[in-house]
């Protein structure tokens, strides 16, 4: 794969679009987990169910963080390009892993 400033900012614009994606309801619809929670009251399904839905917006904030983050990091090292893809493939791991706990 050549890493190229065109191949970077088309890159960027699709994680964008996929930050974008994750906050539209149509797309990723809300997980409503409270539904759950009225039908079943008072039951462990509902108690486990409880935190469900701010659980949800959570992941998908950070979600939508994390590829705005990447996407920002990509047109930065298109504008300054200087074929040293190294650079870029340090600057991504240094994000870190979304999920360290493998959860």
């Amino acid at each position: 794969m050549q890493i190229t400033p065109e191949s970077l900012t088309e890159a960027a614009l699709t994680l964008g679009r996929l930050g974008e994606a994750v906050n539209d309801t149509n797309t990723f619809p809300l997980l409503a987990a409270s539904r759950g929670v009225d039908a079943l009251p008072g039951s462990p399904i509902a108690t486990a169910l409880a935190s469900g839905d701010p659980a949800s917006s959570q992941a998908k904030r950070t979600l939508s963080s994390r590829y705005a983050a990447m996407a920002d990091l990509l047109y930065t090292t298109a504008a300054g390009f200087k074929g040293q893809d190294e650079d870029l493939a340090n600057k991504l791991n240094a994000l870190g892993d979304l999920n360290p706990k493998g959860n």
